[in-house]
């Protein structure tokens, strides 16, 4: 999309108006295409990723992609099946009474944290990191 095509976007009441959002559109389908290039789609390159390193994922979504950071990423991934825990704020208020973080994860440090702890959870209980972080959110 040319330039002046996506300022015409940003005025289409049918959709959101949002300039970024519709920008970042034509950037995630080029990281799409990249993607489907070296691992044949975009679902095997998802597929292929491991559970167990679902942190390593967000991130790679966050720096490959544009604004697939934070939650946006984490609902995109759910919507297209993968299994991915949610940080809302009662699942944050869990993994800090469960003593795996003090605060909301951002740093790289307490995300390996929570993604241990999820890891740990998921091979006790067989249970996925979706359920768990529902089970988590249910406990506050």
């Amino acid at each position: 999309m040319s330039d002046e095509e996506q300022e015409m976007l940003t005025r289409d009441e049918q959709i959101v108006r949002h300039a970024k959002k519709i920008c970042s559109v034509p950037r995630n389908a080029s990281f799409i295409l990249d993607v489907r290039d070296t691992h044949g789609s975009f679902g095997a390159y998802l597929a292929s990723w491991p559970v167990t390193d679902i942190v390593g994922l967000w991130d790679d979504l966050k720096r490959r992609g544009d604004r697939l950071g934070g939650q946006t990423g984490r609902y995109f991934l759910r919507f297209v099946g993968k299994d991915t825990p949610m940080f809302s704020k009662d699942v944050v208020k869990a993994l800090v009474n469960q003593q795996v973080i003090d605060k909301e994860p951002t740093s790289k440090k307490a995300l390996l944290q929570t993604q241990e702890a999820f890891n740990t959870w998921s091979k006790e209980s067989g249970r996925s990191l979706c359920e768990i972080s529902r089970v988590l959110a249910c406990t506050v």
